[in-house]
């Protein structure tokens, strides 16, 4: 009687170390991936800040975690993208910045006034559907051509297009194809 509760108490310590081994790797791959994200996050503000942007955000996770850590990018969580008008962001680094944008879970509202963009370069902002509710591209080169692209982000609310070479044939066209979208001219 006393050699199977020996036995039965082993089986029950392997099955409880192979738990434990199974948790603790879980665990880590599950840690890992978080930190990779936070790092991919604090990569995305730093080449948003190099080309002279800004974010509006909100802080992820507890205070003492950031606290502990030490540098709080690593828990910004974007709203908003606003890029200054020195130096003028280009087409190419706006495709650079999306690949980024496209991380951050509660962005709503990118400022591009101002910029170097133009009508190719709003083809990159495709990929912000479903995200983006507020767009301001006043002051650019941006043209009727510019506006069908826009059309494929149908999470946009606002559209901001003062001072552009847009038409008012353009406009009314673009309210046609997204009638919840408000623009301000």
């Amino acid at each position: 009687m006393n050699i199977h509760r020996t036995l039965r108490d082993r089986r029950w310590l392997s099955f409880s170390l192979r738990s434990l081994l199974l948790v603790m790797t879980v665990t880590a791959i599950g840690l890992g991936l978080y930190v990779k994200r936070l790092r991919d996050r604090k990569a995305a503000i730093a080449t948003i800040e190099k080309l002279n942007g800004v974010t509006g955000h909100k802080y992820l996770g507890p205070a003492w975690l950031r606290k502990l850590v030490g540098d709080d990018k690593y828990f910004y969580d974007p709203a908003g993208v606003h890029f200054n008008t020195q130096p003028s962001l280009t087409d190419d680094e706006l495709r650079q910045v999306v690949r980024h944008l496209e991380k951050f879970a509660r962005l709503r509202d990118l400022t591009l006034a101002g910029s170097g963009v133009t009508d190719a370069g709003l083809a990159h902002l495709r990929s912000l559907d479903g995200k983006l509710r507020s767009l301001d591209v006043s002051n650019t080169s941006i043209t009727a051509n510019g506006l069908l692209h826009l059309q494929m982000i149908t999470s946009l609310e606002v559209l901001r297009i003062t001072n552009t070479s847009v038409t008012d044939t353009a406009i009314i066209e673009f309210q046609k194809a997204m009638p919840n979208c408000k623009v301000d001219r």
